[in-house]
């Protein structure tokens, strides 16, 4: 049985999540690092008998609508199932806990998109960007 928990950072969390990064990406580890350090952002394991094999990196953003649940970077080495259909239950039950009006994710990956589209999320917008 799976079971979700407030981790600690450790170089193999550092390792997944360094090669979960591309290049053009806007964070890199050092940034979600520091984030967790700050107590701005929360690290999600997911352990199957005592052993991790996946992390994510969430925040909580205030916007106009209200508070939203970001999942930041997610990584690890799941075998039987979708790492973001693990995590869906929890970053719900985890959001409304914290009175946020939403669970959000951004991903460039199209392969990912299918993925969060089979645990029920959908599609709210397309975001664009351009270096200066």
């Amino acid at each position: 049985m799976k079971q979700i928990v407030i981790d600690t950072w450790n170089a193999d969390i550092e390792a997944d999540l360094s090669r979960a990064i591309k290049s053009g990406d806007m964070c890199d580890v050092s940034d979600y690092k520091a984030a967790i350090d700050n107590k701005e952002a929360l690290l999600l394991g997911v352990y199957e008998e005592g052993k991790r094999i996946c992390s994510q990196v969430v925040r909580f953003d205030e916007n106009k609508h209200g508070c939203e649940l970001v999942a930041w970077a997610t990584a690890g080495r799941m075998t039987d199932g979708s790492i973001i259909q693990e995590f869906t239950p929890f970053l719900i039950d985890l959001a409304q806990k914290n009175g946020c009006v939403a669970v959000r994710a951004h991903t460039h990956k199209k392969a990912i998109t299918k993925l969060y589209e089979r645990a029920g999320w959908v599609l709210k917008e397309y975001v664009y960007g351009i270096e200066v």
